[in-house]
């Protein structure tokens, strides 16, 4: 089970529901801070993202669904969900906390981006794209293991011993929200991220969004040029359920005023959507 006492200096903030999904208001800056504070006072966070793909696909996964709740921080990545929320009168979302952006400004930070694992990608490539982020940022990654690993065990032990106080799991979804829920109660990092596909850009192998580009919500599109074959079936898919999705989910807008959460509130198994 993952922990999710937040230890930020905000108090609370408002958590949305769309789709069935929690996306929570809450700025880069804000997310940055809480990362900060649990880094240093050692109590555990957990942030993950809430997108099209991920609504999907806990539409038939009642153990993700339980994930994306339990976790500290639920972040709208990418201006899909935000824009869904926006047409149903939610206001105050964040239009700067995707998951990349989020990963790129805590490795710029003094204090957040000290003692930072790495989880995921290719054996091949792993070690090389956290090489490239270290010269990139001017950083010293406390360790770096590809995802491709069966001994759930001996990679937390592995995290344990580099003294890391940040996890960011790319693993992909669903599997690296299981996963960090799964086992959230003995990974050692305080501060546990789910960055999906974040590695190979922030490592330069891939362009950030442009701002303009993210403005008129079409991050979806710009990925999907860089990926064709990755992304290209997969995208095609999101839009169509999505687009079906969001019709249904504007008729009842269920979930959308949304409930306060915030730095006292501790959720646990059983502890699920409202």
């Amino acid at each position: 089970m993952t922990s999710s006492v937040s230890p930020a200096p905000i108090s609370a903030w408002r958590r949305h529901r769309a789709l069935g999904v929690p996306v929570d208001t809450l700025a880069l800056e804000s997310v940055v801070a809480l990362v900060r504070s649990a880094a240093e006072n050692g109590a555990p966070v957990t942030i993950l993202s809430s997108n099209a793909n991920k609504a999907r696909l806990a539409a038939g996964d009642p153990a993700l669904r339980a994930a994306l709740e339990h976790a500290t921080v639920c972040l709208p990545d990418g201006m899909s969900m935000v824009a869904l929320l926006r047409l149903a009168g939610v206001h105050g979302l964040p239009r700067d906390a995707s998951g990349v952006m989020l990963v790129d400004r805590l490795l710029r930070d003094p204090v957040a981006g000290s003692g930072v694992f790495l989880l995921g990608g290719e054996p091949e490539v792993a070690p090389a794209v956290a090489s490239r982020i270290e010269r990139r940022y001017d950083i010293e990654l406390a360790g770096v293991e590809h995802g491709f690993f069966e001994d759930d065990e001996g990679v937390l032990e592995r995290i344990a011993a580099s003294g890391a106080r940040i996890l960011l799991a790319g693993l992909g979804s669903p599997r690296q929200e299981l996963w960090l829920e799964r086992w959230g109660d003995r990974i050692a990092a305080p501060v546990r991220v789910g960055v999906g596909g974040s590695f190979s850009v922030v490592a330069g192998e891939r362009r950030l969004v442009p701002p303009r580009v993210r403005r008129f919500g079409l991050e979806w599109a710009y990925r999907t040029i860089q990926e064709p074959r990755r992304l290209g079936l997969r995208t095609l898919r999101n839009n169509a359920w999505f687009a079906a999705a969001s019709a249904r989910w504007l008729v009842s807008r269920e979930g959308a005023h949304g409930t306060m959460v915030g730095a006292r509130r501790t959720r646990s198994f059983g502890d699920g959507a409202g």
